[in-house]
């Protein structure tokens, strides 16, 4: 187990080994001199003084005396150095033990306004920035809560500015992919009136004829508009799937039954086929690549839409014989707002990859600049 010590402990742990180190040499240098005096009167010999003659007796008396003297002076020295040596231990404990408390208040007082700094910065880590410290303690750590006061003031307020642009980026991007969804049912309805118009100018026989089929057309436009504009009411529709079982040949001739009389558009579907897929993004999936398919080719110029089974799955592949697309921007065709047209705005094939993505499906491109671009993705076969 991996042992993780705070600042205290260090402060401490330092503190305590100066500080016995420093009573430990200072007690041992005081012994030494003690021991170096007890030293000194024992090397005194006085058995000399005893074999000395002296002419009177009272010169005996005294050289006794003196040698008494020392021998006491020797006792209380030795019984001196014993207790200086265990007071000295004693004196030393209590000496630590003051130092070591004040040191703690101090290292507390000091380390406790850092502890509240960290335990503010891992809030403002999680989120929160709404934090006041208590404006406490010596001049710097005041300094420095002022200080992270101001930047949590600081940073909540960019982070209230922030969440309102986030809304404003998100309904303004919302506004955009809307308007560029609107326009690829307003293409068919468009086209259908204008067959109306020329019909009706020619032949008005011709006209009626066409009418129910003009009629079917604008209807199931009108009604993909009004699916469109009830998907794009919350964001959240415009990437949640409501799949369901369908027929995507019938959607895929449909849609291309609005363009036939102004685009040469092959179909080659497998009609027994049925998906498990959203209906609404599917047929947003394919008018957005449809319109980019037409507008990378001339009208003369076919365009290529293929529905089959591959590996337990259907396979759509929309193939235009165009333009084609430079190799560095095929990365990045699907990033929103990215487009080389001069009347386009970046969304749709962006809007593609999402829908397809929300779908659990992938979508792949091929391209060659003058030889034409092929889209292709796959479906969830229905039980």
């Amino acid at each position: 187990m991996k042992l993780n010590f705070g600042l205290r402990f260090y402060f401490i742990l330092i503190f305590l080994v100066l500080f016995t180190g420093s009573l430990y040499i200072v007690n041992q240098i005081f012994l030494n001199q003690q021991k170096v005096i007890t030293n000194a009167f024992e090397n005194i010999d006085g058995s000399s003084l005893r074999d000395v003659t002296f002419r009177t007796a009272e010169d005996s008396l005294v050289a006794r005396d003196i040698l008494n003297q020392i021998n006491q002076a020797k006792a209380l020295t030795t019984t001196t150095y014993i207790e200086v040596q265990s007071y000295s231990w004693l004196f030393i404990f209590l000496i630590a033990l003051v130092a070591v408390v004040l040191f703690i208040l101090l290292v507390l007082k000091f380390s406790n306004p850092l502890i509240q700094l960290q335990k503010a910065t891992e809030l403002i880590q999680k989120g929160y920035y709404d934090i006041n410290l208590p404006i406490k303690g010596i001049k710097e750590l005041r300094e420095l809560k002022k200080s992270f006061n101001l930047m949590s003031k600081e940073l909540s307020n960019t982070r209230d500015k922030l969440i309102e642009s986030e809304k404003q980026a998100i309904w303004k991007d919302l506004s955009r992919a809307l308007a560029h969804e609107i326009k690829n049912p307003l293409t068919p309805i468009q086209l259908a009136l204008q067959r109306l118009e020329e019909k009706y100018s020619r032949d008005k026989q011709s006209f009626y004829d066409y009418y129910p089929q003009a009629q079917e057309i604008i209807q199931n436009e009108v009604q993909n508009l009004l699916t469109i504009a009830k998907n794009f009411s919350t964001f959240t529709k415009l990437v949640v799937p409501e799949k369901e079982k369908f027929n995507p040949a019938e959607t895929l001739a449909s849609i291309v039954d609005s363009y036939n009389d102004e685009y040469i558009i092959n179909l080659n579907l497998d009609k027994s086929l049925y998906a498990n897929f959203d209906p609404q993004h599917f047929y947003q999936i394919i008018t957005n690549i449809l319109q980019n398919a037409i507008d990378a080719t001339d009208r003369e110029t076919p365009i290529d839409i293929r529905l089959y089974e591959e590996h337990g799955l259907i396979i759509v592949c929309v193939e235009d014989y165009g333009c084609g697309i430079e190799r560095e921007d095929i990365s990045r065709i699907f990033n929103p707002y990215f487009t080389k047209k001069t009347n386009g705005n970046g969304l749709g094939l962006a809007l593609v990859k999402k829908f397809i993505e929300a779908n659990g499906s992938t979508i792949y491109v091929n391209s060659k600049i003058g030889i034409g671009t092929k889209f292709r993705f796959s479906l969830e076969q229905a039980n």
